[in-house]
């Protein structure tokens, strides 16, 4: 995968689950610094969507989510 931002390969895509808070969240901006493509899943949506949209717009990369039941968007 191509990083768009900045024309880098991406390392892959890692699973973050419990994404929008605590433990999940940081582990999520760490995988993304270090370039990889997220798909992250948590119970709160809102929050999910903004972690989301703040990986997307700042570091360029793919970050799919779903809340649980798990229901993926932006995949397809």
């Amino acid at each position: 995968m191509i990083d768009r931002m900045h024309g880098k390969e991406s390392l892959g895509t890692a699973v973050v689950t419990g994404a929008s808070a605590g433990i999940g969240k940081i582990y999520a901006d760490r995988l993304a610094d270090r370039g990889y493509d997220l798909l992250l899943v948590a119970r709160r949506g809102d929050r999910l969507n903004q972690l989301a949209d703040k990986l997307t717009r700042l570091r360029g990369l793919e970050a799919f989510r779903g809340t649980h039941p798990l229901q993926i968007n932006g995949l397809g």
